[in-house]
Formats: C-alpha cells, sequence, structure tokens
C-alpha cells in the first residue's frame, strides 16, 4: 500500500491538520509530526520571524 511506503500525502485515510477533527488542527491537546517533514530553526533567527515559516 502506498501509505506504507512513505506517500503520506496519498494515503486515502490520513488526517491532515486543519481538517474538522478532535486529533488535529486547533482542537488538538497535542501533536506529533514525522521527522521528515519538520526542520528546525537556528536559534539565531527570533520567534517572530520564524514563525511565517510554520
Amino acid at each position: 500500500e502506498i501509505c506504507l511506503l512513505g506517500d503520506d500525502s496519498y494515503c486515502p485515510n490520513a488526517e491532515w491538520y486543519g481538517r474538522p477533527s478532535f486529533n488535529t488542527g486547533p482542537l488538538s491537546a497535542i501533536a506529533k509530526w514525522k521527522g521528515q517533514w519538520l526542520f528546525e530553526i537556528p536559534d539565531e533567527i527570533s520567534s517572530e520571524d520564524a514563525a511565517p515559516l510554520m
């Protein structure tokens, strides 16, 4: 199945941020993301400057 191959954007049962669900979006209590989707913001960049990157 394509989901198991790492092509998460094509999974028919994927839950995405912003969809109406208690597990994602503004109603969620925690966030869990795959490391391949994240990037580190250097300490030299202020929160104000980094906010548009999120």
